[in-house]
């Protein structure tokens, strides 16, 4: 076929099947290599070429060629979750593990997380939770296993394991640094909250939200993406108090550390809080429409979206 690079293709499937039925295993597996090897070199065919290296990445053992078959491989799976892809992202994945030095810590947690992520996504959630406890051996703090914290609170929660996934999700907020108050100290606690609410609502407006700085502590944006996943487990598991605490922590971060996008979910859900433990409906509505407003302005999409979801579902009271 002529274009900017001649190309040749088998002039059906049939035919391509024919002819590889009928090459030896060897001969078939050195075409691939060979084919992979050539197919890298060219930059916008990364994805083809991590195709053709999958049944035989074990062949590669230069130190160099490796490591950037991990990358291609990597990129090929970024390329196939793009589009939901996640089978495959879970192949090229698996495969770029068997290819990583076991003393490159920072790329094995990497690949393990986006891996871990790829077999929730199929509903193999048996084989994700190995590697969540993969992910906890190579990582011992809570910031740099997050993101895979987030998906496993939601992964147990899927199988309606909820008081596993709200134990997790707390105790991992507490290693970030977020005082969660024992069953004890709850009700005082949710009553000062429930005061930085009212504050925030009577004597300041939508300007001053807007005014605010942007939230960039990378410990509280790392809490604030697992109170979004921890959120609907406690909602689940009927913990009014936790879910009214949560919703209210994440305002008090707004308040005293700035706005951001992660903080827009909990902020909306603390209009439920009004509703359900202090009957307050005006407040509930106010809440939500602040939080939904901040959204629009700064144009924080999809927690936008979320957010006037959540107001959709609570507008029956108002």
């Amino acid at each position: 076929e002529p274009g900017v690079r001649e190309a040749v293709r088998f002039r059906h499937d049939r035919i391509r099947e024919a002819i590889l039925a009928g090459l030896a295993p060897p001969r078939r597996h050195a075409l691939r290599l060979a084919m992979a090897r050539r197919l890298g070199e060219v930059p916008e065919l990364f994805a083809v070429a991590a195709e053709q290296y999958l049944p035989v990445s074990d062949a590669v053992e230069d130190p160099v060629e490796r490591a950037g078959v991990v990358e291609l491989l990597r990129r090929a799976a970024d390329q196939a979750a793009l589009i939901g892809e996640y089978a495959l992202v879970n192949g090229l994945l698996a495969a770029a593990l068997r290819l990583i030095d076991p003393g490159q810590t920072a790329t094995l947690v990497e690949v393990h997380t986006a891996r871990h992520a790829a077999l929730f996504s199929i509903g193999r959630l048996d084989e994700a939770d190995e590697q969540y406890r993969t992910i906890e051996q190579l990582c011992p703090t809570a910031l740099q296993r997050v993101d895979a914290t987030c998906v496993q609170v939601r992964s147990l929660g899927h199988r309606n394991r909820f008081p596993e996934a709200l134990g997790l999700g707390l105790n991992s907020l507490r290693e970030l640094g977020i005082t969660v108050p024992a069953a004890d100290r709850l009700a005082a606690e949710l009553d000062h909250q429930f005061d930085v609410l009212y504050r925030w609502l009577d004597h300041t407006d939508a300007a001053d939200d807007l005014a605010r700085s942007e939230l960039t502590d990378p410990t509280l944006l790392a809490a604030t993406r697992l109170t979004q996943a921890v959120m609907p487990v406690a909602y689940w598991v009927a913990d009014q108090s936790m879910h009214a605490w949560l919703g209210l922590e994440a305002l008090r971060i707004w308040l005293e550390h700035g706005c951001g996008r992660t903080l827009l979910s909990p902020t909306t859900d603390a209009a439920v809080a009004a509703v359900e433990l202090r009957g307050d409906f005006a407040a509930g509505y106010r809440t939500a429409r602040r939080s939904l407003a901040l959204g629009e302005a700064r144009g924080y999409e999809p927690e936008t979206s979320q957010a006037r979801f959540r107001f959709a579902t609570l507008a029956c009271w108002f």
